[in-house]
């Protein structure tokens, strides 16, 4: 499902790491996420949201807030996408859609959860070791073409070209 931001082969996880045919590595962090952001494609020295910029939404979304949201995308999720789904969250930040949401869901389906700061990404992945976080811009998707059953993607940028090719011919998309 992963793939090399380097080669674009697949990424196999070894448990410690996710190494590609031509021997690409890229270690998974102890708190468990994988930063497949290469240097060359950040957009600034420490993209996305600093570690104060995490605390501080992680903070606001504590407060239910966006609970009706978070709701309203599970029912969504459930009526769009059959159990056993591949389910990519593009933007996941802390993973407050994206944890909710798989613990509500079969627990056959595949979650991924992908945003630009390995602070979100790290956050996260401490929380929640079910869902595969990884840190990466969503405008080059280190995923497999046609892989994807459901992309939410929400307050987050987008790139409607990522999407299309990771998603299903029958896949969805929530924005």
């Amino acid at each position: 499902m992963l793939i090399c931001p380097v080669c674009k082969e697949k990424l196999f996880n070894n448990e410690k790491s996710y190494v590609c045919p031509n021997k690409h590595s890229f270690d998974i962090s102890k708190e468990g996420y994988v930063n497949l952001l290469l240097p060359n494609k950040k957009n600034a020295a420490i993209p996305g949201d600093n570690k104060e910029m995490v605390s501080a939404r992680e903070s606001f979304l504590g407060r239910d807030y966006y609970g009706i949201l978070r709701e309203n995308l599970l029912g969504v999720s459930l009526k769009y996408a059959p159990s056993e789904s591949t389910i990519l969250d593009c933007g996941c930040g802390t993973g407050y859609y994206t944890s909710y949401i798989r613990e509500k869901r079969d627990t056959s389906d595949k979650f991924y959860a992908v945003d630009i700061s390995k602070f979100a990404t790290q956050r996260a992945a401490k929380k929640d070791k079910e869902t595969i976080f990884f840190t990466a811009s969503v405008f080059d998707l280190p995923l497999e073409d046609n892989s994807i059953d459901l992309v939410f993607n929400i307050f987050a940028p987008k790139s409607p070209k990522e999407l299309k090719r990771v998603i299903k011919n029958n896949g969805v998309i929530l924005e």
